[in-house]
């Protein structure tokens, strides 16, 4: 795969385009892959050769990638490889230049940590949050993935006005308790909230049915009653009486 990439890269750097996906679009033809898979190739080889010793069927690496790669993930040759798939984004994002190679270095050496899903996810937030430190990132990652009941909570600046600052600072020091733990009471009331909320829902939507089928069996039960009623007013023949001169002739006899 690795040198079917670096084919696709030889060919692309002949071709003129406008735009990525025309470049990769033009490079399929000539080549038997289809142009999103071109241009996955030529989007993650953008990524800084120290990145490629991770990619699925990638080149063996130099010692000295191996040490930049270690420098954010000591055990980084301990997991298994960066998918193509995965990568891609993050090729893309250095390409335009919305992260350095630092940063992507960084990211690629973290996300190999992971599967397939919380690498994704990963990189997402390590390029949407490009000035986060990568432990944060990682943090945030992790807590999907180890199971932990624990949930990470950014850092965030809140703008308010200095009265509503000194209600916060007020209202911390009269609890004695810090920011964080307020932070952390007010996120788990609101998250018990959330949770008493979907219960309830449940709950109605349950009854919902229910009522639903109950309805729907009291209305077979009453057509059923119907039926029955109109069967049993159905008028039998009336066995017909003998004419008058009959009845006469056998009171002579």
């Amino acid at each position: 795969m690795y040198n079917w990439a670096r084919h696709c890269q030889s060919v692309a750097t002949e071709v003129e385009a406008s735009s990525p996906s025309d470049r990769a679009k033009t490079v399929a033809e000539h080549v038997t892959k289809s142009w999103r898979t071109v241009a996955r190739y030529l989007a993650v080889l953008e990524l800084p050769e120290v990145v490629h010793p991770l990619l699925y069927d990638g080149p063996e690496g130099s010692e000295e990638d191996w040490n930049a790669l270690q420098n954010h993930n000591d055990r980084v040759k301990e997991y298994g490889p960066l998918p193509w798939a995965v990568a891609e984004p993050l090729g893309r994002a250095y390409r335009k230049g919305t992260i350095g190679s630092t940063r992507a270095i960084g990211l690629a050496a973290k996300a190999v940590i992971y599967d397939r899903e919380i690498a994704e996810d990963l990189i997402t937030r390590g390029i949407e949050h490009p000035n986060e430190p990568l432990s944060a990132v990682e943090q945030f990652a992790r807590q999907y993935s180890d199971g932990s009941p624990d949930l990470w909570v950014p850092r965030v600046t809140v703008s308010m006005s200095d009265q509503e600052k000194q209600a916060i600072m007020r209202h911390c020091g009269e609890t004695h308790q810090p920011m964080s733990a307020l932070v952390e009471e007010l996120l788990g009331e609101f998250a018990n909230a959330l949770v008493t909320s979907d219960e309830a829902s449940q709950t109605q939507r349950e009854v919902a049915v229910m009522q639903l089928l109950d309805d729907n069996v009291q209305a077979v039960e009453n057509d059923q009653s119907e039926s029955e009623e109109a069967d049993s007013n159905v008028r039998q023949p009336e066995k017909q009486s003998s004419p008058d001169w009959i009845d006469a002739a056998d009171h002579e006899r």
